[in-house]
């Protein structure tokens, strides 16, 4: 699937101030229609504090195996990684 564009829309579900957030994701058309061609997931980021550090967990949810191995597929694991890395480097100039 290189080189074709994506695109998505995510639906805010709940907001805790400061403990959490959940969400839904969607893949869309170029103009913003949901389309089920592609697997959703839900999201829950949730934020707890150890030892003095903000902890973030991510738990992604996705209707079945099938849908999980598509988004996996595509380049999920490396895309979340290289945001990561970028928003350790950004809070690193901190």
């Amino acid at each position: 699937m290189e080189n074709e564009k994506h695109y998505c829309m995510v639906q805010n579900k709940s907001i805790d101030d400061l403990k959490s957030f959940s969400y839904n994701d969607a893949f869309t058309d170029e103009n913003g229609n949901v389309t089920n061609q592609l697997p959703s997931s839900y999201w829950i980021n949730t934020f707890s504090e150890q030892g003095g550090e903000t902890w973030v967990n991510i738990a992604i949810k996705h209707k079945n195996l099938a849908d999980l191995e598509m988004i996996l597929a595509m380049g999920l694991k490396e895309r979340f990684t290289a945001g990561l890395n970028n928003l350790e480097e950004v809070l690193a100039k901190r």
